[in-house]
């Protein structure tokens, strides 16, 4: 066990939980690709699907949008796209939430970014902004993680014992 300076035993960190929305949500999965101490990913809209999400999302603006879709640009991202390591990642739980009146976010990125998920965590679409808000209410930001990030019952026995 390490010892801090003031004598304080210092605990490895065994397990993070992450909550990232948008660009965030992108680079959440990419650190959680990166780091396995990362096991709770909550993600509100991630960005992923480069090329239908350059192409579509309203975030860039038109008279950028031209020199991102070029070939060589979208094999060069292709590597760091979300939609690629969420079927690779090792997780505790993974959960997906999806506002359907994002405007950031193409319908077309956002359903591969969801079938991206299939049988590797939790997908929650919110017919709008609000009907997300009213289930964030019930939980706020952090709820959703920190049950996730609770030990089972099982690992409980096995650690008291």
């Amino acid at each position: 066990m390490e010892i801090h300076e003031k004598g304080c035993a210092k605990t490895p960190a065994r397990s993070v939980g992450f909550y990232g929305q948008g660009s965030g949500g992108a680079i959440a999965l990419l650190a959680a690709g990166a780091d396995a101490r990362i096991s709770v990913l909550d993600l509100l809209n991630p960005w992923g699907d480069w090329p239908d999400w350059i192409r579509d999302s309203a975030q860039i603006p038109d008279e950028e949008r031209a020199p991102l879709l070029r070939p060589e640009f979208l094999k060069g991202v292709s590597g760091l796209d979300p939609v690629l390591y969420m079927p690779n990642l090792r997780l505790k739980a993974l959960r997906i939430q999806q506002v359907m009146d994002d405007f950031v976010t193409p319908a077309s990125a956002r359903d591969r970014i969801a079938a991206a998920i299939e049988g590797h965590g939790q997908l929650a679409r919110y017919k709008d902004s609000i009907a997300h808000r009213d289930a964030w209410q019930a939980c706020r930001i952090s709820g959703w993680i920190r049950e996730k990030m609770r030990p089972s019952d099982e690992s409980r026995a096995i650690t008291t014992s």
